[in-house]
């Protein structure tokens, strides 16, 4: 809109088309459990509203991981860490009898200290 400086008149406009939202990144407010989801909160950099997202309950994708096993919240922890410290051998299968190699403990060990 461009206004005259002498008599305040409105001496031309244009419409904007509206750009959006642009959502951040979000941040866990709530941190999902094994049972439990958790929420996610995003804000728009444009206009500062806020969303909110369910975070799914982490829980045990694993067939060979049963509750009553002593490494059961050790594997968990594992699967669910940010970032993640290990994926299993397969989407359904954690191998627990499986032995690790050196290789694998120590990426384990990286991506938790280091975080990559």
């Amino acid at each position: 809109m461009t206004i005259c400086d002498d008599c305040g008149q409105i001496v031309s406009t244009q419409i904007l088309p509206a750009l959006g939202h642009f959502w951040d990144e979000g941040v866990v407010t709530i941190q999902p459990t094994l049972t439990e989801p958790g929420e996610k909160l995003y804000t728009c950099s444009r206009c500062g509203e806020t969303k909110k997202e369910t975070v799914n309950a982490t829980g045990n994708p694993f067939v060979d991981v049963k509750k009553g096993d002593f490494f059961y919240y050790a594997v968990l922890w594992a699967f669910n860490h940010d970032p993640q410290i290990t994926a299993g051998t397969s989407k359904t299968h954690f191998s627990p009898a499986k032995t690790c190699t050196r290789g694998q403990v120590v990426t384990f060990l990286h991506r938790d200290v280091v975080g990559e």
